[in-house]
C-alpha cells in the first residue's frame, strides 16, 4: 500500500480502486465495452478458461492477446479503436498492481511480440504501444531497429 501513496489522498484512493477492482470479471467487461466481439470470438476457440467457463487475469490478456492478433491480421479495427485496445492495455500496466501488470506483459504484450511477423503490415500495433507498454516491449526484444522505426 505504501507504494501507493504519493501524498495526494484523491491519487491514493483512484489507484487503491483500480487495484481493487481489477478481477477478471472486471476486466472482461471492460473489454467487451471496448471490444464486444471478443465475446463471440471466445465462445468459438473457448481458450484459456476455467472448468465454469471463467477467465483467469492471464487466462484473459492470453485469450485477447489472441483475439487483437486476428483483428491486426484481417484489419477488423481502425486505427481509431486500435488506439483505444492499446489505450485499455496501458491503463492496465499498473506495477503497484503486479497480478494485472504481469498478466498484461506476459500473456498480451509477449503474445503480441511473439507472433509480430505473421502480422501483415509489419509491427503494426507497435506505435500504438504506450509508454509502460514499449518500456517492456522495449526491454524485451531482441531488435532495437524496430524501435528506431517506430518512433
Amino acid at each position: 500500500m505504501l507504494l501507493l501513496w504519493d501524498g495526494h489522498p484523491a491519487r491514493f484512493i483512484h489507484k487503491l480502486l483500480q487495484i481493487t477492482m481489477s478481477t477478471p470479471l472486471i476486466i472482461e467487461a471492460e473489454i467487451l465495452a471496448i471490444c464486444p466481439n471478443f465475446k463471440e470470438w471466445n465462445k468459438e476457440h473457448n481458450w484459456w478458461t476455467t472448468d465454469d467457463g471463467n477467465f483467469t487475469l492471464y487466462g484473459l490478456f492470453a485469450a485477447f492477446s489472441h483475439y487483437i492478433l486476428d483483428c491486426l491480421i484481417q484489419d477488423l479495427y481502425s486505427e481509431t479503436e486500435m488506439i483505444k485496445v492499446f489505450n485499455f492495455i496501458e491503463s492496465k500496466m499498473i506495477k503497484e498492481d503486479f497480478d494485472v501488470y504481469n498478466a498484461v506483459a506476459t500473456c498480451f504484450l509477449e503474445n503480441l511480440m511473439n507472433n509480430r511477423i505473421n502480422i501483415t503490415s509489419s509491427n503494426k500495433f507497435i506505435p500504438l504501444l504506450g509508454a509502460n507498454s514499449r518500456e517492456f516491449c522495449q526491454a524485451w526484444d531482441d531488435r532495437p531497429e524496430i524501435w528506431a522505426e517506430s518512433s
